[in-house]
């Protein structure tokens, strides 16, 4: 999440909510990461150990995330 903002440069961006649905999926079903999405990881994730992504895929939970963020707009004029 933490990458995530800070994509948001503050001098463009203001008024950043990130929300998170789900992480704390309990007392509903553990919704697993689906097989195909898991497939992909290897070519796509390359921050994280092949043992970190197992244990992901076996224990972990999806969860959605969420952001709003207004742009700051210039008054400035060419």
């Amino acid at each position: 999440i933490d990458r995530i903002r800070s994509i948001f440069d503050s001098k463009l961006w203001h008024k950043i909510k990130i929300e998170i649905w789900r992480e704390e999926y309990k007392p509903l079903e553990r919704y697993p990461v689906p097989a195909g999405d898991y497939l992909s990881w290897k070519n796509s994730v390359k921050n994280y150990p092949q043992e970190q992504l197992d244990d992901i895929r076996e224990n972990g939970s999806v969860y959605l995330i969420t952001i709003k963020a207004q742009k700051k707009f210039s008054n400035k004029r060419n």
